[in-house]
């Protein structure tokens, strides 16, 4: 029950090519707030050094997650410079106000640089969906998920099985998986491949 904290790169190279490369994953200690995710990021991206070359950061969809990115919530805290104020001594509060001068070159040194605009996962939101819909779908269909998953879980249970299903050349068929909403589908997909090869073989794994 160990946390992790993955930072995958992706962009275009000199020549016009387009790569993606896992750049760290590191140890994530203490709780998962979305202060702590944006200070680890932005660790991350300091010792990388592309801070300045970050034009964007995708996300799952997360509460925590959005949070962290939220530039407007996030800049008043620590990551962006402000501007003080002073009132001229001695004046009323509708008189002029006075800028204090600034050193910006120093500030920009000082500061840490605001963090990207953030993007959801489009396969994380399209997983939500579909799950969401299977959730809702009617009871037949919820039935025959639940008795497809049951015969899968018995199969990865059992070396005899495992031996006669390679020994019929039959692929491994897919678990169903929580995060991945197309799991259920190569499962069935698995299943009925199975039963097409060796008509019958799943009626001898039940029994």
């Amino acid at each position: 029950m160990h946390g992790y904290f993955g930072l995958c790169i992706t962009g275009n190279t000199q020549d016009g090519t387009h790569k993606s490369r896992l750049v760290a994953c590191r140890r994530f200690t203490g709780s998962h707030t979305a202060e702590n995710i944006a200070t680890m990021f932005s660790n991350l991206l300091h010792e990388v050094d592309v801070e300045s070359k970050v034009t964007g950061v995708v996300t799952d969809n997360a509460s925590n997650m959005r949070k962290a990115f939220r530039r407007d919530e996030l800049a008043g805290a620590s990551n962006q410079p402000t501007l003080q104020l002073e009132n001229i001594a001695g004046s009323d509060e509708d008189d002029e106000f006075v800028r204090v001068a600034i050193d910006w070159d120093s500030v920009d040194e000082e500061s840490t640089s605001l963090l990207p605009p953030r993007y959801g996962c489009f396969a994380h939101t399209l997983q939500l969906i579909v799950k969401d819909g299977l959730a809702e779908a009617t009871t037949k269909i919820s039935n025959l998920l639940q008795k497809c998953s049951a015969l899968v879980a018995a199969v990865h249970r059992s070396c005899k099985v495992t031996e006669l299903l390679e020994e019929k050349h039959v692929a491994q068929i897919h678990s169903p998986n929580a995060t991945r909403w197309n799991s259920k589908y190569e499962m069935i997909k698995g299943i009925l491949e199975a039963e097409k090869k060796c008509e019958g073989i799943l009626k001898q794994l039940q029994m």
